[in-house]
C-alpha cells in the first residue's frame, strides 16, 4: 500500500501526467487483483463509452483524481464529455454557456450553488479544465422536488408533466443493493411502504442519470463520457446496472477505496473495475 500511495500522490498533486513518472504501480485492477499503472488503466478505459468515477462528495482528493482521469483520457485522444450528478438536466443551457466561454465564473457559481450545496472549490478545477479544453459538461440529475415527492409518496404520485422523459423507477434491485438502501433508509423511517417509496427515490436518481447519459451518447457517438457521481451511484449496482439494462455500450467503473464499503481489501468485480486507495 505504501508503494501504491507513493505513486498516486504525484498525480493528485500535479495532475500533469497520465501515470507516475516511471510508470510504476497506481491502481488496483479487480479482474485479477493486480496493482497496475494509471497508464495501463487508461489504455483499458479509453475503449469504453462510459467511465464512472465515484466520489465522496466532500473529499477534495477524490475530485483531484477525477480530474486526473478526465485529463488522461483527453490527452490519450478521446473526445471526452463529463456527466455530472451535481447538475440537473434542466440546467444544460448554463453548462453549455460555461464551456463555450460565454458565462462568467461568478454567474456559473450561482447556478452551481442552486444545484449543489458542497463548496465550489471542490469541483472548481474540473469545471475550469472543461472550459479550457472545451469538454462538454452534461447535467444528469433530476429536480430535487421530484426525488423528495417520490420518497414521500412513491413514483406513481408523479403527474405526467413531472415525469416527462423520466424512465419509470421501481425498487427492482438485487439483494446486496437492497441491503445498502435499507442501511441508508434506517434513519428515515420504518414502515414497508415508506421504504418502498424511499427505494424508488434512489432508483429515480440511478435510472435518470443512466438514461440522460445514454441519450447524450446516442446523439454524440464519438464521445466518451466520464460520469462523476457519488460512490453509491457509481457502484456497479447503481447507475451502471441501469445502463446495462438499457444498452450494450461498454463501460468501466473506478471507485475510491472506502473502508467498510469499497475497501481495497474486500472489493470485487461485483463492485467496480478499478479501485484507487483514497481513504484507505
Amino acid at each position: 500500500m505504501k508503494r501504491l500511495l507513493s505513486c498516486l500522490l504525484p498525480i493528485l498533486a500535479a495532475l500533469s501526467t497520465i501515470s507516475c513518472g516511471d510508470d510504476t504501480t497506481g491502481v488496483l485492477r479487480l479482474s485479477d487483483g493486480e496493482i497496475v499503472s494509471v497508464r495501463s488503466m487508461v489504455q483499458d478505459i479509453k475503449r469504453a463509452k462510459l467511465v464512472f468515477v465515484g466520489e465522496i462528495h466532500s473529499e477534495k482528493s477524490h475530485h483531484d483524481f477525477q480530474l486526473a482521469v478526465i485529463r488522461s483520457l483527453h490527452e490519450a485522444g478521446n473526445r471526452v464529455a463529463v456527466g455530472l450528478e451535481m447538475f440537473r438536466h434542466e440546467d444544460q443551457a448554463a453548462l453549455n454557456e460555461w464551456t463555450r466561454g460565454t458565462l462568467s465564473e461568478t454567474a456559473f457559481k450561482e447556478i452551481y450553488y442552486d444545484n449543489w450545496t458542497l463548496p465550489w472549490r471542490l469541483y472548481r478545477d474540473i469545471f475550469r479544465y472543461a472550459r479550457e479544453k472545451h469538454l462538454p459538461l452534461v447535467g444528469l440529475n433530476v429536480p430535487r422536488e421530484i426525488t423528495k415527492q417520490v420518497s414521500r409518496e412513491g413514483f406513481s404520485s408523479l403527474t405526467p408533466e413531472q415525469i416527462g422523459e423520466l424512465p419509470r423507477a421501481t425498487c427492482d434491485i438485487d439483494e446486496t443493493y437492497m441491503n445498502f438502501v435499507r442501511r441508508v433508509f434506517g434513519a428515515h423511517g420504518h414502515s414497508d411502504k415508506a421504504f418502498v417509496h424511499f427505494c424508488e427515490a434512489q432508483m429515480v436518481w440511478d435510472t435518470s442519470m443512466a438514461a440522460y447519459a445514454l441519450s447524450y451518447l446516442e446523439k454524440h457517438p464519438d464521445r466518451t463520457m466520464v460520469v462523476l457521481a457519488g460512490s453509491g451511484h457509481a457502484w456497479r449496482r447503481g447507475i451502471p446496472e441501469q445502463v446495462r439494462r438499457r444498452s450494450p455500450v461498454p463501460y468501466r467503473i473506478i471507485l475510491p477505496s472506502i473502508p467498510g464499503k469499497t475497501d481495497v481489501k474486500t472489493a470485487t468485480v461485483a463492485d467496480a473495475d478499478y479501485v484507487w486507495p483514497a481513504g484507505s
